[in-house]
C-alpha cells in the first residue's frame, strides 16, 4: 500500500511541476529536465509514469478542458434551465475568453496546436461531444459521421488559434467565439436560426457564467 501511495504522489507531483512549467514557460520551452528538476525526479521515473511530455501536455489540457466544461455546467445550472446547447456555447465561450485573456494560456495552446498535440490527445473527448447531441437530439448520423465531425471540429479549433496567435487572423474576439459556436453546431445540420438563438443567448448570459483562471490552468467562477 506505501509503495502505491508513494508512486500515486510522485505521479501528481510531476503533473502539478508539469502545469506550473507549461503555464509559465509554455509548452515547447520546458524541457524533460525542467520539470525533473522541479518535481525532484530522475528521467527514467518520468518516463516510467509518462512516457513522453506530449502526454503530459494532453492530459494537462484535457484536464483543462473538462474544468472549464465543469464550472461552466456547476453555474447554469444554479441560475438557468438546463440547456445542452446553450450550455456547450458557454463552454466554448469560457474556454476562448481564458484563451484570448491570458497570454500564458495563449502560448500554451498556440504551442500544443502547433504540434498538434490536441488531435493526438482529445479526439475521444470531442467524440464523445458529438455521440452526446445525437442521442440527446435524436440526429441520425452514424459513427464514422460522428467521427468526421469530431476531427473537423478539433481541426478547425487548432486553424483558429494558431491563425489568431500568427497574427493571420484579425477578426474582434466575439467574432471568433460565434463562428466556434457556428461551426460546430452547423457540422450536425442545426437549423441557422436555432444557432443564432444559441449565439445570441450565449452573448447575453455570459458575463453572468464567467470564469477565471486562478491556479495553472485551474478555473473558478469569476465572482465567487
Amino acid at each position: 500500500m506505501k509503495k502505491y501511495k508513494t508512486g500515486r504522489e510522485t505521479k501528481e507531483n510531476i503533473m502539478e511541476a508539469a502545469r506550473e512549467l507549461f503555464y509559465e514557460k509554455g509548452y515547447k520551452n520546458t524541457t524533460y529536465n525542467d520539470i525533473c528538476e522541479k518535481a525532484n525526479v530522475n528521467t527514467g521515473t518520468f518516463h516510467y509514469h509518462f512516457q513522453t511530455k506530449r502526454k503530459v501536455a494532453g492530459i494537462i489540457y484535457n484536464n483543462f478542458m473538462f474544468n472549464i466544461k465543469e464550472e461552466t455546467g456547476k453555474l447554469i445550472s444554479s441560475k438557468y434551465e438546463n440547456d445542452l446547447k446553450l450550455c456547450t456555447a458557454l463552454e466554448i465561450t469560457n474556454y476562448m475568453n481564458l484563451f484570448f485573456s491570458d497570454d500564458h494560456v495563449k502560448t500554451f495552446f498556440y504551442d500544443l496546436y502547433s504540434d498538434n498535440i490536441p488531435l493526438e490527445y482529445a479526439l475521444n473527448i470531442m467524440e464523445n461531444f458529438f455521440q452526446l447531441h445525437v442521442e440527446a437530439f435524436n440526429l441520425r448520423f452514424e459513427r464514422v459521421y460522428i467521427k468526421k465531425m469530431a476531427a473537423t471540429n478539433l481541426g478547425m479549433e487548432q486553424a483558429l488559434i494558431v491563425n489568431y496567435c500568427s497574427g493571420y487572423l484579425t477578426l474582434p474576439e466575439q467574432q471568433i467565439i460565434d463562428y466556434d459556436i457556428e461551426l460546430t453546431y452547423a457540422q450536425m445540420n442545426i437549423d441557422h436560426q436555432e444557432i443564432e438563438r444559441i449565439i445570441q443567448k450565449a452573448q447575453e448570459l455570459g458575463p453572468q457564467i464567467k470564469l477565471k483562471h486562478v491556479d495553472y490552468f485551474k478555473v473558478e467562477p469569476l465572482n465567487c
